[in-house]
């Protein structure tokens, strides 16, 4: 565990190192969004935060990165960068630094480790930059004694052997300023190369007591957390007992409740059966007094029917009476108006009769005058008389042997 720790360390902080380089090399955004959607690196939803067109593509770029880096999936990001054919920065992320890995394989010792290297490297730092002073001072001074020898040589008049013992001094410092210059490079390089081993190891230093920090910082929180978490179980834990406490007191009301109502429900099926009875009583009753009532209505609609009958046999010999009394009145009439026809036929003949006379009598003189007299006497009798249908006969044959009497003169 502490190895896969340790690499993922070491990924992180090349990645980190590394972002200013990525942002500018790497290409086809849009297939690592997909690749790290499809490994499930990144949400679906969160697709369009990742490929944002307003945002330019290195913020893109640093977007991802900082995606990766918080959810540790440094080697799908490789896998990413190779199908995008990203090799250079696949070299990068992938480069074997087996010292940097060993060195921080565990943090505790890292850390310790580093601190003494620090102190160590100040200390050989603090010594290098005195033998550099040292070797600087001596540099001046022999820069200095050479320029002196140099000017004394070129001054001198004396003879050739001192001249020659000065050139051989002025040689000879030459060559010390030389091996001076040459050490002084070496240490300078030196100083150099252990300046930049001191940053580096302060730096991983820095960057593993920033993670022992972050790891007591996420352990406390996941304590935290944890407690928390067993908080919410406790009190939900008390909360579901008190539910169920509930529920059992709700069930048990439930069940006094129901045996209540069962109980409630056997009086009124007591009552109801009850009631049912004397309703079937009364119903017995009832059919029996219907019964009696049929029979006496059946007895009563017997008596209307033989009244009835009577009374159709009555109406019958009223209705045939009724009707022989219309036709005898009918024939009455008829009689009636045969009579009237032949009174007026009779007038007729007895006025055309009459003045069939009168011309005659108007020839016979007296005589004649006497009998349409008597005639007209005869004729205003019988009118005054009426019709002779509703008379006796009698003056109807007197005017008519009248009549033949004048006829007969």
């Amino acid at each position: 565990m502490a190895q896969t720790v340790s690499e993922m360390d070491v990924l992180e902080k090349k990645v980190r190192d590394n972002i200013p380089y990525l942002q500018e090399h790497i290409s086809d955004v849009k297939i690592i969004v997909d690749y790290l959607i499809e490994m499930h690196v990144i949400n679906l939803n969160d697709k369009t935060k990742f490929l944002n067109d307003r945002i330019s593509r290195k913020d893109q770029i640093h977007d991802i990165l900082e995606e990766i880096i918080t959810r540790k999936k440094f080697d799908v990001l490789i896998k990413a960068l190779e199908k995008t054919d990203n090799d250079t920065a696949v070299e990068i992320l992938t480069t074997n630094d087996k010292e940097f890995a060993d060195f921080i394989e565990n943090q505790e010792e890292a850390v310790g480790s580093s601190t003494k290297d620090i102190a160590k490297l100040e200390a050989e730092k603090s010594t290098l930059e005195i033998d550099l002073a040292h070797i600087q001072t001596v540099e001046r001074d022999i820069r200095k004694l050479l320029e002196e020898k140099t000017t004394r040589i070129e001054a001198s008049q004396t003879g050739n052997n001192d001249k020659k013992q000065l050139e051989k001094d002025v040689k000879k410092l030459q060559e010390e300023l030389k091996v001076l210059n040459k050490e002084y490079k070496e240490k300078t390089e030196f100083v150099k190369t252990i300046t930049q081993q001191y940053d580096e190891v302060v730096a991983l230093n820095k960057i593993l007591q920033d993670q022992k920090r972050e790891k007591d910082r996420k352990e406390r929180d996941n304590d935290r957390e944890q407690r928390e978490e067993d908080r919410k179980e406790r009190d939900h834990d008390k909360e579901q007992r008190e539910k169920d406490r509930e529920q059992r007191e709700k069930e048990r009301q439930e069940r006094d409740h129901d045996r209540d109502q069962r109980e409630k429900d056997r009086k009124e099926r007591e009552i109801d059966r009850e009631e049912r009875v004397k309703e079937r009583k009364l119903r017995d009753l009832e059919r029996e007094k219907r019964d009696q009532d049929r029979e006496e209505d059946k007895k009563e609609r017997n008596k209307d029917r033989e009244e009835r009958k009577e009374d159709r046999k009555l109406r019958g010999q009223e209705n045939e009476e009724r009707k022989k009394d219309i036709e005898q009145r009918e024939k009455e009439r008829e009689q009636r108006e045969k009579d009237t026809q032949s009174h007026e036929q009779l007038h007729k003949n007895v006025d055309l009769i009459l003045q069939i006379i009168g011309q005659q009598n108007t020839k016979d003189g007296k005589c004649g005058r006497n009998e349409t007299s008597e005639a007209s006497e005869t004729r205003e009798a019988s009118e005054a008389n009426g019709p002779p249908v509703l008379r006796k006969n009698n003056a109807y044959d007197l005017r008519t042997e009248s009549i033949r009497k004048n006829y007969r003169m």
